[in-house]
């Protein structure tokens, strides 16, 4: 689904209640886009293919990853970024926080349940995204899980 929303090029972030399926032959995105090679100036999470882990694109960077296996498993999942720090939640915890490398891409409209890579479809989610928030908010864990209570209440 090709949404109206674009990365701000300050704070952002992304929460999404999914279900993830338990075999991934490939990287998967959930929501998000990317501009044209060689900077991209991504803006997009997903779950890679060989672990199941998270894994988030920001800036010029695409290996920004969680450490919980999300295979065949319904999560909450988030990400949020401030110009200068990404941190990415799964469920109840913080896992990861990274100094953001590069900027972000503020004129190509995110995909759910797929990449928009520079205004084509890309790297579908096999799963289910059940309910998505984005908005323009660097969140703290205390924040994230107010989110995630809503999206699981709902």
């Amino acid at each position: 689904w090709l949404s109206d929303y674009y990365a701000g090029s300050g704070a952002n972030f992304i929460v999404a209640l999914v279900t993830v399926p338990a075999s991934l032959s490939a990287g998967q995105i959930i929501a998000g886009g990317q501009g044209p090679s060689p900077d991209f100036n991504r803006c997009w999470l997903g779950v890679l293919n060989t672990n199941g882990f998270l894994r988030g694109g920001v800036g010029d960077t695409a290996s920004i990853f969680g450490t919980t296996d999300l295979r065949g498993a319904e999560v909450v999942v988030g990400m949020s970024l401030n110009g200068s720090t990404v941190r990415m939640f799964t469920n109840a915890n913080q896992e990861t926080e990274v100094a953001q490398s590069g900027t972000l891409n503020t004129t190509i409209s995110w995909r759910i349940g797929a990449l928009n890579n520079d205004a084509t479809a890309a790297s579908f989610f096999g799963g289910s995204v059940k309910k998505l928030v984005a908005g323009r908010e660097f969140l703290t864990l205390s924040r994230y899980l107010q989110i995630r209570n809503a999206l699981l209440a709902a």
